[in-house]
């Protein structure tokens, strides 16, 4: 073989081992984690209200994630802008905008109502609504006044709406709808006061504590 053809050969492949270290670099690059943010077929006012109603923390230990806590607190002004959005997307007359709005309403007259999403790396930490769970999720104001939910509810993480208007629900993700009365039992009183400026959800156990904490405006969780 001559020296010129393998000095072909030779240039050939150094051009291709770059060629495949760059695919691979590119591919690395791509597998990078998703930034998961509302439909850009959203109106935009829905995707600002998300935004502000929507919480993350995390626990580590370590360089360990032992917990990715994603919470959506349906507030009224978050339930006016979902019933707005979902009134548009399945064209609802009217008369079915006004009942999905009602509904809305006597279901924020209720409960604190949270759409909450969890990432843990042990499927046995994945057990919020046990008796005997990993974690401990309550409900607390800046008064220190603290109630624990009265359902805990897994729901369909392949849901197709579900997914759609909380984007931050994937496939690694488990989700569940926190309900936690608006009046304590026996007392009546209620979580948010006049003089309320913010609800804290917390999510504890052995392995950590996440806080998200939503501010309201002097009592109003409306606006």
């Amino acid at each position: 073989m001559s020296m010129k053809l393998q000095f072909k050969i030779c240039l050939f492949c150094g051009v291709l081992a770059l060629a495949v270290f760059a695919v691979g670099c590119q591919s690395g690059k791509e597998n990078q984690p998703i930034q998961y943010t509302p439909d850009s077929r959203f109106n935009p006012a829905y995707k600002t209200v998300f935004e502000t109603w929507t919480k993350e923390d995390r626990i580590y230990k370590g360089f360990d994630c032992k917990l990715i806590a994603a919470a959506t607190y349906k507030s009224m002004q978050f339930r006016n802008a979902y019933a707005q959005e979902y009134g548009k997307l399945y064209r609802l007359s009217a008369a079915e905008k006004d009942k999905f709005l009602k509904d809305q309403a006597d279901a924020a007259d209720t409960y604190h109502e949270f759409i909450f999403a969890a990432y843990v790396p042990d499927k046995k930490w994945d057990d919020f609504p046990e008796e005997r769970s990993t974690w401990k999720i309550d409900l607390s104001n800046e008064d220190g006044m603290c109630i624990a939910p009265v359902e805990i509810r897994k729901l369909e993480r392949n849901d197709v709406v579900l997914k759609h208007f909380f984007p931050y629900v994937t496939p690694w993700k488990s989700v569940y709808l926190l309900r936690f009365p608006i009046r304590q039992r026996g007392t009546g009183e209620t979580l948010v006061g006049e003089q309320s400026h913010n609800l804290t959800l917390s999510v504890s156990s052995v392995l950590g504590l996440a806080e998200m904490t939503w501010m309201l405006d002097n009592g109003k969780i409306d606006n």
